[in-house]
């Protein structure tokens, strides 16, 4: 069995990798160096790709036990929805801001994330003001209904009291949130966008453009290899408005933009979901592990991709 995976506006089959890998579409670009025995321009790409801050180990152990003390036991994964390199890298950013920056939180479920962002702005005193509806935590009841109280809230103003002079929260959808934040004129200087991964993120991030400060950095989880949504909303913020894009483990981290122009890309966001789509048919097609791929080039801006088991 025979596949072929037509590719334009491409000089080559590195490029299309790299162009994957870009987009946070990283299994498939896995799969693919690994048919084309491009394993080492898979290991090249990881390194030009990845956030280089790093953390202390003080600092990692303040991080851990923040968590621990939050969980109220050893194991703090029902408190979080990160791992812990992901808190080190929020921590290890967020120290990296001038004093008396801002941060914006969209979408803090228990603290966690939030935790880690106040432990890495302790030098600059930044502000940090989250955004989130605080409504049925994982494996809690939906106390919206079944208590008076709204415990979800008070669950997470009680893990983050420690850092309260500096934190600020939005009670209410994102949107709403973020239009008012922007009405406001105000701006922040690195923002962390988790919430539903779903249609509102397009909206997110438009209204996020508006809250950036030149060269703030944005930071989004679940990009890698997630949903259309994400893939599609990461590409049009690097389409127009986002720079120098690096990853970390679920992380995906980048740059606003001085200035609005020129467009980074010229192509269709949609497109990059389609590639993937068309990557994963292909790769489910064969159900062997020892697919190979070759390329055949047309012209110097098409080629195809040839997949089989053997060659």
């Amino acid at each position: 069995m025979e596949k072929t995976l037509y590719i334009k506006d491409f000089s080559s089959v590195e490029v299309f990798i790299e162009f994957l890998y870009i987009h946070g579409i990283h299994r498939q670009a896995r799969n693919l160096c690994k048919a084309l025995g491009l394993q080492l321009h898979l290991t090249n790409l990881k390194e030009k790709y990845s956030s280089k801050v790093n953390l202390d180990e003080r600092t990692k152990h303040q991080v851990r036990s923040s968590l621990k003390a939050m969980a109220g036991q050893e194991d703090s994964s029902q408190q979080s929805l990160l791992n812990i390199e992901d808190y080190y890298q929020l921590t290890a950013i967020a120290q990296g801001l001038q004093s008396g920056s801002k941060i914006l939180e969209v979408g803090t479920y228990k603290g966690a994330s939030t935790l880690a962002l106040a432990i890495g702005s302790e030098k600059s005193s930044a502000s940090i003001t989250c955004m989130d509806l605080y409504m049925g935590f994982k494996n809690e009841q939906m106390t919206r209904v079944d208590s008076p109280l709204h415990n979800e809230y008070l669950v997470w103003q009680k893990n983050v009291n420690h850092y309260c002079n500096r934190i600020n929260s939005i009670h209410g959808s994102s949107i709403s949130g973020l239009q008012r934040l922007v009405s406001e004129g105000v701006k922040y200087d690195l923002i962390f966008l988790d919430s539903s991964h779903a249609l509102d993120t397009f909206f997110e991030l438009a209204l996020i453009s508006c809250l950036a400060n030149p060269n703030s950095i944005i930071i989004l989880d679940d990009v890698i290899n997630y949903n259309w949504v994400m893939t599609t909303t990461w590409a049009m913020g690097l389409k127009h408005f986002l720079c120098f894009p690096r990853f970390s483990n679920k992380l995906s981290i980048a740059n606003f933009k001085i200035s609005a122009l020129p467009i980074n890309i010229s192509y269709e966001p949609n497109c990059i979901f389609e590639s993937a789509m068309q990557l994963d048919n292909i790769f489910k097609s064969f159900e062997e592990d020892n697919i190979k791929a070759y390329t055949k080039k047309h012209s110097n801006s098409e080629f195809t991709i040839n997949f089989c088991t053997s060659i």
